[in-house]
């Protein structure tokens, strides 16, 4: 995802597609699927750049971004 703009048009459709399609997996059978608010949190949880952000700027650990991340989708859920 970091270099999506220097690949093919199609393959960065492709990506988003892909990212999209996560989205909806985490999203299925939850209640509140209509909950634009979880929908954008869960979608910034697996962004390539929030991991980027968390592990690599500012030094957690991939478990304690996980967990983060976790803990940031169920406040989204309030």
């Amino acid at each position: 995802m970091r270099d999506i703009n220097t690949v093919p048009a199609w393959l960065q459709k492709a990506l988003l597609k892909q990212q999209q399609a996560m989205i909806e997996v985490l999203m299925h059978d939850r209640r509140d699927q209509s909950s634009g608010l979880v929908r954008a949190t869960i979608g910034h949880a697996i962004n390539f750049y929030t991991y980027r952000s968390l592990v690599h700027d500012q030094g957690l650990k991939i478990k304690e971004a996980i967990e983060l991340m976790v803990h940031f989708v169920s406040q989204a859920r309030k």
